[in-house]
């Protein structure tokens, strides 16, 4: 070998110790988790915030956060939605109701099983956020669901489909009126009908009128309307009601009521007395 053959060869480069390798493989991940936190920053602050929320016990503080996460909409979606299978019917509702602000599929399907839960309220807040947050989009799913459902499940569907703002909504209440094989089903897709003003449900309506079948449920209004004057009654400022508001009524009491609505709008609620048959 010449001297040349040496002067042209490069020098050799002196090998990184184990500990330069992780520290650079560690400045690597940290500035990658960074980067991380910048771009995903609004679901990490729904997940702190929900975290902050279940374990509030301030009724104001729990009200605030509630506050914050439905403003963030899908990013809080992640967070909010396991908690839609949390023991506590109480945080399932509440849950349902932080997503009104949230769209996609997988937020619809998981409001739409909802619809399926054993407490009512969750059922009616999946009803309301289905309603209001999906309109159309979920609408030809739960027309068909509703016919497969049966019960309190069918019940919820009923109310999603009659709280949408649109006409196919009320098309769809009417086929609920004329062809679902439960009375209590029926009675709901009346009752709907009635609050809507609907008069393009005049003649699927009259053709109930003598449904003579009993209702045994308690259904949306009513639950609301006792609902409230329990409330009103726990903060002293009313009675409370009987939870059987109704008793006795059948399918044909709530269509004459709701074509009491649409025939009268300018006189306000119809009256609450059953046509025929049983009694309040």
């Amino acid at each position: 070998m010449n001297e040349s053959d040496c002067e042209s060869r490069p020098a050799p480069v002196p090998k990184r110790s184990t500990l330069e390798r992780c520290v650079a493989a560690g400045v690597c991940v940290v500035v990658v988790l960074c980067a991380v936190a910048v771009i995903q920053r609004d679901r990490l602050r729904a997940w702190w915030w929900t975290r902050q929320w279940l374990g509030a016990v301030d009724a104001e503080h729990r009200r605030g956060y509630q506050t914050l996460l439905t403003a963030m909409g899908d990013d809080a979606a992640p967070s909010l939605l396991p908690l839609l299978a949390d023991e506590r019917a109480e945080v399932r509702a509440a849950a349902a109701g932080m997503l009104i602000r949230a769209s996609g599929r997988d937020v619809r399907a998981a409001l739409t099983a909802a619809l399926s839960d054993s407490n009512a309220a969750v059922r009616d807040e999946a009803a309301h956020v289905l309603a209001f947050a999906h309109g159309e989009s979920a609408l030809a799913e739960l027309s068909r669901e509703v016919f497969n459902a049966r019960g309190d499940v069918a019940l919820a569907i009923c109310v999603a489909i009659g709280r949408m703002e649109t006409d196919a909504a009320g098309r769809f209440l009417a086929d609920i009126l004329r062809h679902h094989p439960e009375p209590d089903v029926r009675a709901q897709a009346a009752e709907l009908l009635g609050l809507r003003r609907d008069a393009a449900a005049t003649a699927a309506l009259t053709e109930r009128l003598s449904d003579d079948a009993p209702v045994d449920r308690m259904l949306f209004i009513e639950r609301r309307a006792r609902d409230a004057a329990a409330f009103a009654a726990s903060s002293g400022s009313g009675a409370a009601v009987d939870g059987d508001m109704r008793r006795g009524w059948r399918v044909a009491d709530y269509v004459h009521r709701a074509l009491e609505q649409i025939r009268s709008p300018e006189e306000g609620p119809a009256t609450s007395q059953p046509v025929a048959g049983g009694s309040t």
